[in-house]
């Protein structure tokens, strides 16, 4: 297929898991609006995402709801032959049922629709040659046996009942956000530290390893509904690896040197040999794998270390359709934390990484990111208290989405604020960062419609921004002399010292929930003013610089002063009234005409756009002009 056709409508089931998200990925690259269900979550490029069972019901609701599609991917169901064999008669309803119920809902809602089914090499049990499509299908195992079954199911359906099916058989599939099977089990043992590697099996077991984002590829390729009624295809390279070789270049990848044996167990259910003919893949679709073995491999490696802990090498994984990284600092707030999460899953929508950074919490924090199970979430662990600026500058620095946003772990994001930020940012190259406005929900200031004071020279602080991840490497990142306080108003100053303007969003993008000392003069809230007056300090030594014409500023703040004089004005103006004047908040009246780089008519200048409290520095005109 070729161009982009955003008219078209897919539906992927189990859209959360390792594979359906990949197919979810790749369909929005190609151009499609994608739509799906299952259970877990994820930040994908989903126009509709719902987080549930997949079942005929739920699918006929979903389809109710979006349209009806043109390609259906049913992804959803186990991957598993061990659990297969625990539970057959479970995993018969979870595959071979719920493939029909899919069928059926498809002859119902959408006939003309094409349905891609992602199948498995374990058809073709024990062969001692690649496995070409026309052989016999010989299953060892109850999870074979359930594919078998549900490949009959979509012959029948195309040729009974005139759906446009597609059976893709992949071989062993691999690639990050995979937390299951022999890579996964082997990064656990080196991420141990183990010296001494014990495998199962005999090591010459030899398996055809096709990379995740390839086998996404290959249904997009399937999607074309000209291919024919039924299509039957392997998914995999022609090209046999043992397990030995594939242990060996995981730990080479990861830099280690290890001894390694196999306990020389068969395990019942697991071929010998499993390796595609991938003739007709080449032939009749003209469709290529391109990811090199040993790329995928070391890609692997550095995501699963860093996922199990290992910050030699920190990589963050590749989502090419991701936009913005959220980088989050954390120690002991794990219920703070899993909320923040939470949130911004279900409340941001452009496609994102979430990078945790957890300086050795010993409160279930590591142990609740692990359940988590989220391909979009990395976890550093730093292991020790060493300043909020340097853990999250060694983050900034591997950070490679087009924008770049930091959180801090006592925070909830609202819905749709980090969509609004990376928007403003795409269609203003003038703007170098995006504040994200934010409410207090507990402490002194909760009545305040929003909080962010007004800092050194005047300058309106961020307190937490998004901003394009090139301009944050060339301006350094964090300053780390500053450690945990006055980092992000120290990057405000710079952002706009860079030349770039620095403005706010509109709505309420963060709820803080920060835990404010009782008694300012206890022990906790005399170190809290200790920080402040020493980052204080610090910032005024180093923007000493920004002393020059400050007449306009000046001028600004006598006519707010006269404007409260006023008696009538006076209640209407103060700082955390709630009543809006000409359409704005007194807080933000307060701030254009207090900032000393804010036009004092800003409110009324960005009535039409999605931003406002512009920052522009110009050091050759009066501040405010």
């Amino acid at each position: 297929m070729t161009g982009k056709r955003v008219d078209r409508l897919a539906v992927v089931t189990g859209c959360f898991g390792f594979l359906g998200g990949m197919v979810v990925e790749e369909l929005v690259k190609a151009g499609w609006r994608v739509v799906g269900i299952g259970h877990g979550r994820r930040g994908l490029p989903l126009a509709t995402a719902v987080e549930g069972e997949v079942t005929k019901a739920s699918l006929q609701e979903l389809i109710a709801s979006s349209g009806k599609p043109q390609l259906v991917v049913h992804c959803a169901g186990t991957g598993s032959v061990g659990r297969a064999q625990a539970d057959p008669f479970g995993e018969f309803r979870r595959s071979v049922v719920l493939t029909a119920d899919v069928i059926e809902v498809l002859r119902e809602a959408a006939p003309d629709a094409v349905l891609v089914y992602p199948s498995s090499a374990a058809v073709y049990g024990e062969s001692g040659h690649p496995s070409a499509e026309d052989d016999p299908l010989r299953p060892v195992s109850v999870y074979g046996s359930h594919k078998v079954a549900c490949e009959e199911l979509l012959r029948s359906a195309a040729r009974d009942l005139g759906l446009k099916t597609r059976i893709v058989r992949f071989f062993s599939l691999y690639g990050e956000g995979l937390r299951k099977q022999l890579l996964w089990d082997t990064c656990v043992k080196l991420a141990d530290g183990r010296l001494d590697l014990q495998m199962f099996g005999t090591g010459e077991e030899t398996r055809d390893f096709m990379h995740g984002r390839d086998a996404a590829r290959l249904i997009v390729r399937l999607a074309d509904p000209g291919l024919g009624d039924c299509v039957l295809v392997n998914g995999g390279t022609g090209t046999a690896t043992t397990v030995c070789a594939i242990v060996d270049r995981l730990a080479t990848a990861t830099g280690r040197f290890v001894s390694l044996s196999f306990d020389g167990q068969e395990h019942r259910g697991n071929p010998k040999s499993l390796v595609a003919n991938a003739d007709r893949m080449i032939r009749e679709l003209g469709f290529r794998p391109s990811v090199a073995l040993a790329e995928g491999i070391g890609s692997y490696a550095r995501w699963a270390l860093n996922e199990l802990g290992m910050r030699e090498g920190l990589r963050l994984p590749d989502h090419s359709t991701a936009k913005l990284t959220v980088v989050v600092g954390t120690c002991d707030r794990c219920g703070d934390l899993s909320d923040l999460l939470d949130s911004i899953e279900t409340h941001t929508h452009v496609p994102h990484l979430v990078v945790v950074s957890d300086a050795g919490s010993t409160d279930g924090t590591l142990e609740m990111l692990e359940r988590r199970k989220q391909a979009n979430l990395v976890v550093v662990r730093e292991g020790e208290r060493r300043g909020q600026a340097r853990a999250l500058n060694e983050v900034f620095a591997r950070v490679e989405t087009p924008y770049v946003c930091w959180v801090s772990d006592d925070n909830l994001v609202t819905e749709g604020a980090l969509d609004r930020a990376v928007e403003i940012l795409e269609n203003n190259p003038n703007i170098g960062m995006v504040g994200l406005k934010v409410r207090d929900l507990v402490g002194p200031f909760v009545k305040a419609p929003y909080i962010g004071g007004i800092g050194v020279a005047g300058v309106l602080n961020v307190n937490q921004g998004v901003l394009p991840t090139e301009l944050l490497r060339r301006l350094g990142g964090f300053d780390e002399e500053l450690r945990d306080y006055g980092i992000d108003p120290d990057l405000t100053l710079r952002v706009l010292k860079a030349g770039k303007e620095v403005v706010f969003t509109k709505e309420i993008a963060v709820l803080h929930r920060r835990g404010w000392p009782s008694d300012p003069n206890s022990p906790e809230g005399k170190r809290l003013a200790e920080k402040h007056e020493r980052a204080r300090r610090l910032l005024a030594a180093k923007h000493k610089d920004l002393g020059g014409d400050i007449r306009g500023w000046k001028m600004k703040l006598y006519a707010w002063k006269l404007l409260r004089a006023v008696p009538f004005l006076r209640p209407r103006l103060n700082i955390n009234a709630l009543e809006p004047v000409l359409g704005h908040t007194p807080r933000d009246w307060h701030n254009a005409f207090n900032a000393r780089w804010i036009h004092p008519l800003d409110p009324l200048r960005c009535r039409s756009k999605h931003y406002h409290l512009v920052q522009r520095m110009r050091p050759s005109t009066e501040p405010g002009s």
